[in-house]
């Protein structure tokens, strides 16, 4: 009679403190190379996600992020380097990658013994909504900065659009090279928006298509992506 007793006593007391919950993401955290919010070509950004759970996450399960602006995807694993709630994955900027500012579209988990699970064998389960805790910071630019076209509409000013902002130095030759155009003046310090660059002109200015060819001129964007001006559209 006792023994049954114990027996039962002990089979209520393991049911009682069996783990049953599925382990939930607390987080995803971006971060770029020492730290920076402007990566290039090469760059690597590592996600680390941060589980709450109240067991440890097995080792080498996984499951994987869906980056937007057509970036890939990262599968982010546990493994016995990362904290007993950490799953790390590392995502490398291709030519061609380009975004302002990163961000997840969604998360998928491996059907399968792979997938995300705490060491008592619940699984991750996929569909919830997931936010970066640093969504759209970290810029991703691969594209070299262009001169799209220049304009006469203001009375008197040539304005040049630029597809993104440049250094200071490359701002500073293209207006150089502009200048060396017939009817251009000066520039015109009180104009400041970052994605131009206005000049005053006077009535001998007539260029349909502005040819700065001979200046070498390069655009360099705040990544160091590089663009050599060769002519440029006045409509």
């Amino acid at each position: 009679g006792n023994a049954s007793s114990e027996e039962a006593a002990v089979t209520t007391i393991d049911v009682s403190m069996a783990d049953t919950t599925a382990p939930v993401i607390k987080s995803i955290t971006a971060a770029g190379p020492s730290g920076s919010n402007l990566v290039g070509a090469g760059d690597v950004v590592t996600f680390t996600a941060v589980m709450t759970d109240a067991n440890a996450i097995k080792a080498d399960t996984k499951f994987i992020i869906n980056l937007d602006d057509g970036l890939g995807s990262v599968e982010l694993t546990r493994t016995t380097g990362n904290g007993a709630e950490e799953l790390t994955g590392q995502y490398t900027v291709q030519a061609g990658d380009n975004s302002s500012g990163l961000s997840l579209s969604n998360y998928t988990v491996p059907n399968s013994e792979s997938g995300a699970r705490d060491i008592s064998g619940n699984q991750l389960e996929a569909g919830a909504s997931v936010v970066l805790t640093n969504d759209d910071v970290i810029v991703v630019d691969t594209a070299a900065p262009t001169a799209l076209f220049a304009h006469t509409y203001v009375n008197d000013k040539l304005t040049v659009s630029l597809s993104e902002v440049i250094t200071d130095a490359s701002r500073t030759d293209l207006e150089a090279a502009l200048q060396t155009l017939t009817g251009v003046n000066g520039v015109d310090e009180n104009y400041t928006n970052t994605l131009g660059i206005r000049l005053s002109i006077d009535g001998s200015f007539s260029e349909t298509d502005i040819d700065i060819t001979s200046e070498s001129v390069s655009l360099v964007d705040l990544y160091g992506n590089t663009e050599l001006v060769t002519t440029i559209d006045v409509i």
